[in-house]
């Protein structure tokens, strides 16, 4: 699995513009002969895809995107700041066994089940549909399908089919920016 980490230094409107590139560039170390003209579809909720066996999926959050590609490996992604937790969404949220130990959680802990959460519903291709109660972390086996870290006031979620094998690339905007013309 290729993943992807970018960091921009412009404003985060352009973080939409920038995940589309950086996944073409990926594309591009991928050997996609024709990278710039890949078409992106939208699948059942919204899920964005690719025709073929190629997997991916993407996540930005202020100046931060994340990418991930595989083939035949479903996955999904999140990335979030940490900050203040929304206490008047946690119903919403977690499910009843989760609410149970969960009484007293840190702001890291909440964002690293929101984004375990957020990554898994894009995994199913479900996204944001998905109601995030009913997924119950306490009870599934999460641990073997994801990886998650905490890096500069952020969280990282990946979920996949399978997470051995990762290889990580850093980018800054302007070494995404050379790509495009």
């Amino acid at each position: 699995m290729e993943l992807a980490i970018l960091n921009l230094n412009s404003a985060e409107e352009n973080a939409s513009f920038y995940s589309k590139l950086l996944l073409r560039v990926m594309l591009k170390k991928l050997g996609y002969d024709n990278w710039r003209e890949v078409e992106i579809y939208k699948g059942e909720n919204g899920k964005p895809f690719i025709k073929g066996d190629l997997n991916f999926n993407i996540s930005h959050c202020e100046k931060v995107v994340l990418c991930a590609v595989d083939f035949n490996n479903n996955i999904g992604v999140d990335i979030e700041k940490i900050k203040e937790i929304p206490k008047d969404i946690f119903e919403f949220v977690f499910h009843q066994n989760e609410l149970k130990i969960y009484k007293d959680i840190t702001k890291e802990q909440f964002y690293k089940l929101w984004t375990l959460k957020e990554a898994y519903s894009k995994y199913t291709s479900k996204g944001l549909s998905e109601n995030f109660a009913t997924i119950d972390t306490t009870i599934f086996n999460f641990q073997k399908n994801v990886i998650q870290w905490i890096q500069d006031e952020f969280v990282y979620s990946i979920y996949a089919d399978n997470i051995n094998n990762l290889n990580i690339k850093k980018y800054s905007e302007n070494e995404i920016k050379k790509y495009y013309d």
